[in-house]
């Protein structure tokens, strides 16, 4: 495969700009492939280092403007308008294959298209499934209109799935999905991952600390975007719980619409105990990480098991353990109870979990640190990921 392959045109499009695919394009490259890795800066979130440079290897910043989450019309449109202009740039580069993630429907669906028409290779990267992630949601924000773009989203995401040439699956969850709607387009479940050698273990910083004036405390750190599936409500209403335990620190880094919501509850509460930062640069997380004490997950119930916070997979590599307010069907719940690297509630109460770690570092804390950090030193190996990625191209 390996031989046959080499010397492929290949565009890994990631939209949220994520490390763990960028790991897979540095793999690539190192392969012998010529790869170009596109994300973009508009979409919002944290992103991966990509401040470097590597052979066979361009990464592009396809800027547009920063795209409006908070407006469902306006963002429809602009996402819309991406994906027509993306269209031009791949259309410049000519790949032989489009590995494609985290993308919008509209904009995946301009990809499909191009692919098709020009006899490439599409691969659908099913980071989520949108429709059935976002239903629920949609509902709640916008009511009746909510129902009929999730009907329009299942609709596009269905015929973007039959019209692939393949489908990477991140959990067997969504295979379950993919039958029920009867897609036939062959599907791969290749698990998402972190990149371990770029995240050591790494004890407290004590200057970092100070610089925050929280070296004395419990840090308690959320870190990643703080969307419409991810309840901002977990952190604000623990924070209020025990604002009275002043050695307990809530560190939140997040930038958008979750963050101002805790910034102003904050100011509303005069909660001391809560701390929002902008987002840090990726090569700065492993030190950051190291300086907690607990690191957080959040994903509402209406997410259910179609979508899989991939910051879990980083906070693995810190060695420390997790406190996840998840559904208990999620992978992130299922992987974190059987390896037994942190606690997981399901009624989206974490206070009592932050206490029990707290109060029991040798016995828990320790150990689930040390089975996050062994979990993800045996599955996170880049070279065995991108063998199952070679099969699939």
């Amino acid at each position: 495969m390996r031989k046959i392959m080499t010397g492929k045109k290949i565009v890994i499009h990631d939209y949220a700009g994520h490390p763990f695919q960028l790991d897979l394009s540095i793999a690539l490259a190192k392969n012998g492939f010529e790869v170009f890795h596109i994300y973009t800066s508009s979409s919002g979130g944290p992103k991966a280092g990509f401040e470097r440079e590597i052979s066979n290897l361009k990464i592009i910043n396809f800027e547009v403007s920063n795209i409006n989450k908070s407006n469902f019309v306006k963002r429809y449109f602009q996402e819309q308008d991406y994906g027509l202009k993306l269209v031009k740039k791949i259309n410049q580069i000519n790949p032989d294959i489009v590995i494609s993630a985290n993308t919008p429907l509209t904009a995946q669906n301009n990809l499909c298209n191009w692919c098709r028409k020009n006899d490439k290779k599409f691969i659908f990267w099913l980071q989520d499934i949108i429709s059935v992630a976002a239903s629920s949601i949609l509902v709640k924000k916008i009511g009746f209109l909510g129902k009929i773009v999730s009907w329009y989203f299942e609709y596009l995401e269905r015929k973007i799935l039959n019209k692939s040439d393949a489908i990477v699956s991140i959990c067997d969850q969504f295979n379950d999905i993919l039958a029920k709607w009867n897609i036939n387009t062959k599907s791969y479940v290749i698990p998402n991952w972190a990149p371990i050698k770029e995240m050591p273990m790494h004890d407290k910083n004590k200057e970092w600390l100070k610089k925050h004036n929280i070296n004395q405390k419990f840090v308690c750190l959320y870190s990643g975007t703080m969307g419409m599936k991810h309840n901002p409500d977990v952190i604000l209403d623990a924070a209020k719980k025990i604002s009275n335990q002043e050695d307990i620190v809530f560190v939140i880094i997040s930038e958008g619409e979750g963050a101002n919501y805790l910034k102003e509850n904050k100011k509303k509460y005069n909660l001391k105990n809560m701390m929002i930062l902008p987002f840090q640069k990726f090569s700065d997380l492993p030190m950051i990480f190291g300086c907690s004490d607990v690191l957080i997950t959040i994903l509402e119930d209406d997410a259910g098991v179609f979508s899989v916070p991939s910051k879990l997979w980083s906070y693995y590599c810190s060695g420390k353990p997790s406190i996840l307010s998840v559904p208990k069907d999620n992978l992130t719940a299922l992987i974190t109870n059987q390896y037994k690297t942190g606690l997981v509630s399901t009624d989206k109460d974490i206070v009592d979990l932050i206490i029990k770690i707290k109060q029991n570092k040798n016995q828990i804390a320790n150990k689930m640190g040390a089975n996050a950090r062994s979990y993800a030193e045996e599955n996170f190996h880049i070279d065995s990921i991108l063998e199952k990625f070679l099969n699939v191209l």
